[in-house]
């Protein structure tokens, strides 16, 4: 069996100097903590700021949302609200997005309302309180795609469920 290849690479910024090697991960930790050494406010940056960070998309989304060559499919256990449905829809379309899966980050109506299982009418009626809401917006005539202040709210909601769902386990 073939073992995966190693990421590697030589950071220098004056004196300071370092080699990294490893999985992409942990090159991509090396390189953040070798900033912060560099530049200490990059931390304070860091709390004041939000990022779309893909791997925690991937493990929020794991479980709920899978993505396949045609888009998302949501494999939720349990019936969900239209807007969550959607919102999850677009968050699944946009990682697979990030991954190279899909090629665009956008669905249009037809398409949310097939992997949703609700009518064309209902989802449309929930795109437009959601718009509003500031967590989707309308790319192109009846096309959509999740905001970043979407992004924020569906992975706090997905952290909360997924936190109940492990206290909830004894």
């Amino acid at each position: 069996m073939a073992s995966k290849p190693l990421l590697k690479a030589r950071l220098e910024f004056g004196e300071l100097k370092v080699d990294l090697e490893g999985t992409v991960d942990e090159v991509f930790r090396g390189v953040v903590k070798f900033v912060e050494t560099v530049y200490p406010s990059l931390e304070l940056l860091s709390k004041v700021t939000f990022t779309v960070d893909t791997a925690k998309l991937m493990e929020g989304l794991a479980g709920v949302v899978q993505i396949g060559p045609e888009g998302p499919i949501l494999v939720a256990e349990r019936e969900l609200p239209a807007d969550e449905a959607i919102e999850l829809c677009l968050l699944g379309q946009l990682v697979g997005y990030k991954l190279g899966r899909l090629d665009k980050d956008s669905l249009p109506v037809e398409d949310l309302s097939r992997v949703v299982g609700k009518a064309r009418k209902t989802v449309a009626n929930q795109l437009a309180g959601i718009v509003r809401e500031g967590i989707v917006e309308r790319v192109t005539k009846g096309e959509y795609r999740i905001t970043t202040q979407g992004i924020r709210h569906v992975s706090e909601a997905l952290a909360r469920t997924k936190s109940k769902a492990e206290g909830g386990k004894s």
